[in-house]
């Protein structure tokens, strides 16, 4: 479902689906699917950056305090309380800017 949702969704849409499928359905191997689908979860921010040509930890872990805010929205949850790592919030520069765009999807 996730990698159809990447042909043809945004990495906002793909992250709020996979949100949902996370604190509905409640995956039994929640890290994986990340690990599996985490350049699809995080083009938008490789996008963003212009000089950039490969994902690196620092777009990953942007990508999921993304997916955690979402996911706080929708559940109240972290991430940890599906068996996820938790991102590490004070090395990001995504400001909320995110929180904004995805905000709209809810």
């Amino acid at each position: 479902m996730l990698t159809e949702a990447a042909l043809n969704c945004t990495a906002i849409q793909v992250r709020l689906l996979y949100a949902i499928v996370l604190t509905t359905c409640f995956p039994a191997r929640a890290e994986t699917l990340w690990d599996n689908h985490k350049d699809s979860l995080t083009d938008d921010i490789l996008d963003q950056r212009s000089n950039a040509i490969k994902f690196s930890d620092a777009m990953y872990n942007e990508a999921l305090i993304a997916f955690e805010d979402i996911c706080i929205i929708i559940a109240n949850l972290p991430l940890s309380h599906f068996g996820m790592h938790s991102p590490n919030r004070s090395e990001s520069t995504l400001m909320n800017t995110e929180m904004n765009h995805s905000c709209c999807f809810l």
